[in-house]
C-alpha cells in the first residue's frame, strides 16, 4: 500500500495551547467538541478510542500544552486491519490563541485528499466553535 503524508496549521481561538491539549486528550472534552464518544485518550502508552470507535489508536508521546503524538487506525473499508498512521499535533501560543502545527504521516494515498479535508471539517472547525461558545 502507498501512504501520504500532510501537514496542516490552523490557529484555534480564544483558547491557550493547555486549553487545546485538554480538549484533544480529555474524553469528556473530545467527546465535547466532536459529538462522538471518546474513552482512554488522556494516557500515555493506552490504546484509545475517538468518535465512537471509528478511530483506535495508542498515545506515543504527551507533552501537556505542547505535543501530542499518536497511532490511529480508521474503521473504514479501504483502511487495511493492520495498517496504523500516526498524528502529531504541536500546540505553540498565538496572539488570537494556539497554533495548531498538524501532520498526518502514513495515510492511504488514494484517500489522502479526502481524509485532509476530513481534519478541518471534523476536527479544526468544530474545536474553534468549541471555544467560540465557553
Amino acid at each position: 500500500m502507498k501512504t501520504k503524508s500532510f501537514s496542516q496549521e490552523v490557529i484555534i481561538h480564544n483558547a491557550t495551547p493547555e486549553r487545546v491539549y485538554n480538549a484533544l486528550v480529555n474524553p469528556e472534552e473530545h467527546s465535547d467538541f466532536t459529538g462522538g464518544h471518546a474513552e482512554n485518550t488522556d494516557s500515555l502508552d493506552e490504546d484509545f478510542s475517538i468518535y465512537d470507535g471509528y478511530i483506535i489508536g495508542k498515545n506515543l508521546n504527551l507533552v501537556p500544552g505542547k505535543c501530542i503524538h499518536q497511532t490511529w487506525q480508521a474503521a473504514e473499508d479501504y483502511w487495511p486491519e493492520d495498517h496504523y498512521s500516526e498524528v502529531k499535533y504541536e500546540l505553540e501560543p498565538h496572539p488570537k490563541g494556539t497554533l495548531l502545527k498538524f501532520t498526518h504521516n502514513l495515510v492511504p494515498s488514494e484517500h489522502a485528499d479526502d481524509i485532509y479535508k476530513g481534519w478541518h471539517e471534523h476536527y479544526w472547525q468544530p474545536l474553534n466553535a468549541y471555544f467560540m461558545v465557553e
